[in-house]
C-alpha cells in the first residue's frame, strides 16, 4: 500500500555490478532512525525497515518517504542503510533524503572508502560540478566575510557589543570581587548567620564550643540507643507495628512478674508454652480485647490438670455438623448428633420388663443407641 497522498517521496535508484561487469545478487534494506516516526496530519505511524531486492541486472529502484517532510515527527532524521550481497561482503551506513532531491542514485551519494581514515558519508544528492579552484574562493569568501563582524554573521545590529577577551576578565574580576554579587551573602534582618553573629547571640567562642560538646554528646548517644537495639540489648518501653512482625530462627517469649508465655520452634515440635502460672485460653467478644471474656481451656501449672469450661462440640469438620456435645456449664451431654440432654433417670421393674424399657429409652434420648425394640 503506498504512502497517504501529501507526503513527500524520493525514488532511489541503484546498479550494483561485480569488477567484471556480471550484476551482483542481494538486497538493500532502508531502516528509518529513529524506529517510529508519526504524523499526526495523516494518522500515519511509520517503522519497520524497506527491503530493496536487486533485479537480473543488479538494478533496484524504491520511492521512500522524504527524511525531511514537514508533517512527519520528528524532521531531518536519516535511514540506515544495509547492503546485503549473496556473493560480496555487505557494509552499512547513514543516508539522508531531502524532499528537494526527488531522485537520487545511490552511485552519487553512498560512500566509498578513503586511502586512509574513515570516508564521512554524504547524506544527500551530489551537488552541482565544480573546481577546486572554486572551492577554495568560496571557502576564502566564507573566511572573509565571517571576519568582517558583519550583522549577517552574528546577527546583532551593533557589532561594539561583542565580548572581548579584555572586558570579559575584568567583568569576572569585578564579579570575584564584590561583596555580595548575587544578593544572598547577608540579609538586612540577619537571617544568614555568620561568626560575629554567632558569636555574639552565645556571649563568647567558648560558650559555642560547649554547644558544641554537648550537642556532640546528645548524638554519640542517639548512636548508641540505635546500636543497642539493632544488637538486641535495648529495653524498649512499647513496640507498635503496622505490618507484619517476624521472628527468624529464635523463640518468641513475652516475660516478667514471675510468669510468661513462650513459643518455642527449638525442639522436636512447635510448642505454645506457660511459666509461673495457670495458663487460659480465652476470648474476647470485642475487636480490640474488649467487651464479653469467655474462657475455655485451663492448664495446671501444679499438676497434669487440663479443664474445659462452657459447651464443647465434636463436629466432622469447623463449622460442620456437630456429632458429639459436652455442656459442662448446662451439665448434659450428647452423642451421634443427639440433642444433648441431662442426666437421664432409669425407673420400672426388672421383673416385668419395665426396667429394661426405660434404660433403652434413656440410651436413646442420649444418642449412645438407637431403641428398634418392640413391645
Amino acid at each position: 500500500m503506498p504512502l497517504p497522498v501529501g507526503l513527500s517521496t524520493v525514488t532511489v535508484t541503484g546498479t550494483y555490478k561485480h569488477p567484471d561487469g556480471t550484476p551482483m545478487t542481494g538486497k538493500l534494506l532502508f531502516t528509518p532512525e529513529p524506529a517510529i516516526l508519526t504524523s499526526g496530519a495523516y494518522g500515519t505511524l511509520l517503522l519497520g525497515t524497506i527491503e530493496a531486492a536487486l533485479d537480473v541486472n543488479g538494478a533496484v529502484t524504491v520511492a521512500l518517504l522524504a527524511t525531511d517532510d514537514a508533517d512527519v515527527t520528528p524532521v531531518g532524521w536519516t535511514y540506515r542503510v544495509q547492503e546485503r550481497w549473496h556473493d560480496a561482503p555487505g557494509r552499512s551506513y547513514p543516508l539522508s533524503l531531502p524532499a528537494a532531491a526527488p531522485a537520487v542514485d545511490l552511485a552519487d551519494v553512498a560512500p566509498t572508502a578513503a586511502a586512509e581514515g574513515e570516508y564521512v558519508v554524504v547524506t544527500g544528492p551530489q551537488g552541482p560540478p565544480g573546481s577546486e579552484a572554486d572551492a577554495e574562493a568560496y571557502t576564502d569568501a566564507a573566511v572573509a566575510t565571517h571576519a568582517a563582524d558583519t550583522t549577517v554573521v552574528h546577527g546583532i545590529t551593533d557589532t561594539a557589543a561583542l565580548e572581548t577577551s579584555s572586558g570579559a576578565q575584568a567583568k569576572v574580576t569585578a564579579h570575584s570581587g564584590a561583596t555580595d554579587p548575587h544578593g544572598d551573602r547577608a540579609w538586612a534582618d540577619a537571617t544568614f548567620a555568620t561568626i560575629t553573629v554567632v558569636d555574639t547571640l552565645n556571649g563568647t567562642v567558648t560558650t559555642l564550643s560547649g554547644t558544641v560538646t554537648t550537642l556532640n554528646g546528645f548524638l554519640d548517644d542517639i548512636f548508641a540507643r540505635i546500636a543497642a537495639i539493632e544488637g538486641g540489648t535495648a529495653f524498649l518501653a512499647g513496640v507498635n507495628s503496622t505490618g507484619p512482625v517476624r521472628v527468624i530462627g529464635a523463640d518468641l517469649s513475652v516475660e516478667g512478674t514471675g510468669k510468661g508465655y513462650r513459643f518455642r520452634r527449638g525442639g522436636g515440635g512447635l510448642d505454645l508454652e506457660a511459666t509461673g502460672a495457670d495458663l487460659i485460653i480465652s476470648n474476647w467478644s470485642g475487636g480490640d480485647f474488649t467487651g464479653t471474656q469467655r474462657s475455655y481451656f485451663r492448664l495446671s501449672a501444679d499438676a497434669q490438670n487440663a479443664q474445659v469450661a462452657g459447651k464443647v462440640e465434636f463436629v466432622d469438620g469447623l463449622y460442620g455438623a456437630t456429632r458429639h456435645v459436652l455442656d459442662g456449664a448446662a451439665n448434659q451431654v450428647g452423642f451421634f448428633g443427639a440433642a444433648p440432654v441431662s442426666k437421664p433417670t432409669v425407673t420400672g421393674s426388672w421383673a416385668d420388663g419395665s426396667a429394661g424399657e426405660s434404660l433403652a429409652a434413656a440410651l436413646a434420648l442420649l444418642g449412645l443407641i438407637t431403641d428398634d425394640t418392640t413391645p
